[in-house]
């Protein structure tokens, strides 16, 4: 098997130890996962297993579940990256927020975070919904990344939110997008391609796909090992640790499973998140983002 050089795990929850408390009641409630943290695991627990990984950086997502909490959450993101250097903090905020532009001045310019994560099926708003267009607006004008949760609707007993995602794709052409989970059980791995091809900035985070088919063999393990074939470049992939479907180790072990090259391996454990990074104008001050670079030049 192909080991990457560098670990950069890009999709991590880090919170505070209310919502991760919250986290892990619902993960039991909903998975049958054997190796779930107790609801009072500590934040320098957690790092500890981040460190005994091999994780030289990770991006930690914090989303507001409610209007007006986005600010506080914001700053704590900010508050956790100077306690550990490893992380590269997004910001995020609600649908229902009346002072959209502020949150974002501020968790650009002062809280300096490294882009904005949403998930509208947890927070309850379309992605496509017309009181975030100016959302999108701002930070294309920016350069600043933006990931989305997609895929697993049925898990939600929601609509998919592919129709959105490419309404958003083909509104905003210049806006960098992450599309988490791959948009898997939505989007025909076999279709992505022809997403890729056609959304220059799109890329797609593999979390928790790799988990869900268990082994590169068969029609989707073969139509996900060719996707990586081709467009390593444009994919990244994460853990969803501490809520994750198992542990970091073995997570990290099985996307191996579906690298046929080193190349293919360094690009979605590392190389990409970089790329993808860099392409953007945000988060500069970042200590993670600082510390992976030097790191990435040896």
């Amino acid at each position: 098997m192909f080991r990457p050089e560098i670990i950069v795990d890009a999709h991590i929850h880090m919170m505070t130890h209310k919502r991760t408390r919250g986290g892990i009641r619902w993960v039991k409630r909903n998975f049958a996962f054997d190796h779930v943290f107790s609801e009072e695991v500590t934040e320098e627990e957690l790092i500890d297993n981040l460190n005994l990984a091999g994780v030289n950086a990770f991006f930690n997502y914090f989303y507001p579940l409610q209007p007006q909490e986005s600010q506080v959450l914001n700053a704590w993101q900010r508050e956790f990256a100077l306690r550990n250097p490893r992380a590269i903090p997004f910001a995020s905020l609600h649908a229902g927020d009346d002072n959209k532009g502020e949150i974002i001045r501020k968790a650009l310019e002062e809280d300096n975070l490294a882009g904005f994560k949403f998930h509208p099926y947890a927070q309850g708003f379309r992605i496509d919904d017309p009181a975030m267009m100016e959302v999108y607006r701002e930070l294309q004008e920016r350069g600043c990344p933006v990931v989305f949760h997609t895929g697993f609707a049925g898990f939600f007993g929601l609509p998919s939110v592919k129709g959105g995602l490419k309404s958003i794709l083909k509104q905003f052409p210049g806006l960098t997008v992450v599309a988490a989970h791959l948009l898997y059980q939505d989007v025909p791995f076999k279709e992505i391609f022809s997403w890729l091809d056609e959304y220059p900035g799109l890329y797609l985070d593999a979390t928790n796909v790799f988990a869900e088919m268990g082994s590169p063999v068969g029609r989707e393990g073969e139509e996900i090992t060719r996707l990586l074939q081709e467009y390593s470049a444009k994919v990244i992939f994460g853990s969803d640790f501490p809520l994750a479907y198992a542990p970091l180790e073995a997570l990290y072990n099985q996307a191996v499973e579906y690298c046929a090259t080193q190349e293919v391996a360094d690009n979605i454990f590392w190389r990409s998140a970089v790329k993808m990074l860099s392409a953007g104008g945000c988060g500069r001050n970042i200590r993670g983002l600082s510390n992976l670079q030097a790191v990435v030049d040896g």
